[in-house]
């Protein structure tokens, strides 16, 4: 079985951040425009990625696991940085990759910051530096 992350980028993922993470071999991405359902709602944003196993990678902060609770999709992870630099967010989100807690991300709600990431699942809340 692959360890390789499938992701699906949402819209306001840029083409920048894309293209600094395209290199790293721990995943295999598409994007919303790939899919064909740019300018969808974040319900069929989550709801088609977990129709295809892919984990929705966004900045969007609205997207929470308030609004997806853990286990109702395939996962999200937020980049929750305090910055939109795409460098730093590609940056932070390669460290969260090559982590070795990647696949904590799987049902969970996801978020990675300059300092920690914070991983909402069926079992609860809970954090680790990153590293």
């Amino acid at each position: 079985m692959s360890t390789k992350l499938r992701i699906l980028l949402d819209e306001n993922v840029t083409a920048r951040f894309a293209a600094l993470i395209d290199d790293l071999s721990a995943l295999n991405i598409v994007s919303v425009a790939g899919l064909g359902i740019a300018g969808a709602n974040d319900d069929t944003v989550v709801r088609s990625a977990s129709k295809l196993n892919r984990i929705v990678l966004t900045t969007e902060k609205g997207i929470t696991h308030k609004t997806f609770p853990p286990c109702t999709h395939a996962g999200i992870i937020v980049l929750a940085c305090a910055t939109r630099y795409e460098p730093h967010q590609a940056a932070i989100f390669r460290r969260f990759i090559l982590s070795g807690k990647r696949s904590e991300s799987r049902d969970a709600v996801t978020y990675l910051t300059e300092r920690e990431v914070r991983v909402n699942n069926h079992s609860g809340h809970h954090a680790f530096p990153l590293p």
